[in-house]
């Protein structure tokens, strides 16, 4: 071993900053070795860094993307998977607008933890009953859901040939139907014995309105308008979502008021 090498020595520089300039030239073999070694280990660490930081920005990123209390796509997130979007201008897609039912009512009577777990019900329900490979679902607002599903094999209008999107706000409801039954039965087993006398538990439901476009008409409208959420499709469908849920109030108030006849009567 070189005389004047010794890993150990404390006279060694110990970060590779200080084997530059002259200070090169004056080092003997093993040293120059030791020097190449240390680059070596800060460059290794460096890319452990930058690997670790690509990981930490990746979480970031895809938690900004997602609401964190229902685990779908909130508001950026629906704009980040539209401006990715693969899909050609000509393929044909419902924008959906979905509001939640009956929310202030449970705040006022069960308190607004209870509405948090009625609003992630919603939300896990509506994205269990979209096709993963195509459609999208995401939180836009407190209560309110926007979500993208592109047409199936049988939802065009033998008219004009243009996607049907009340088939396939259809199709999307069938599938909610099959779940809201169950989850509403455990609400009322759940609450049943907390709620005051006469009281009765908020069941999941929701309005919603539908507009047929193409993915071409609505990238045009995020271009003009800056965003999926300013679109005039999306203000089309919430347009005809606030007209279902006035239905529903009303079909509400009309069963409530048959059935208070039936009790006086």
């Amino acid at each position: 071993m070189n005389e004047r090498f010794s890993p150990s020595d404390r006279s060694m520089p110990s970060t590779p900053e200080a084997f530059s300039g002259e200070k090169l030239s004056e080092l003997s073999h093993g040293e120059l070795i030791f020097a190449v070694q240390a680059l070596q280990g800060q460059v290794q660490r460096m890319r452990e860094k930058i690997a670790e930081n690509d990981e930490t920005i990746k979480a970031l990123r895809e938690k900004a993307f997602f609401d964190e209390m229902t685990d779908v796509l909130n508001r950026s997130g629906l704009e980040e998977y539209f401006k990715n979007l693969e899909h050609d201008d000509e393929e044909q897609l419902a924008v959906i607008c979905i509001d939640v039912n009956g929310l202030k009512q449970l705040n006022d009577n069960e308190g607004h933890e209870a509405g948090d777990k009625y609003i992630t019900n919603i939300a896990q329900v509506l994205a269990s009953s979209v096709r993963k490979d195509d459609d999208i679902v995401a939180r836009t607002g407190g209560d309110e859901f926007v979500i993208l599903a592109f047409a199936g094999e049988h939802e065009y209008s033998g008219e004009t040939g243009h996607v049907d999107a009340d088939a396939v706000l259809r199709r999307i409801r069938e599938k909610v139907d099959e779940q809201v039954t169950a989850i509403n039965a455990a609400i009322t087993e759940q609450n049943e014995s907390s709620l005051a006398d006469g009281v009765e538990p908020v069941k999941v439901s929701f309005s919603a309105g539908a507009v047929g476009t193409t993915v071409g008409r609505l990238r045009e409208e995020v271009k003009t308008r800056g965003s999926v959420v300013a679109s005039e499709q999306v203000q089309e469908a919430d347009k005809k979502m606030y007209s279902d849920k006035d239905k529903h109030y009303k079909r509400k108030r009309g069963a409530e008021g048959a059935a208070d006849a039936e009790q006086n009567g």
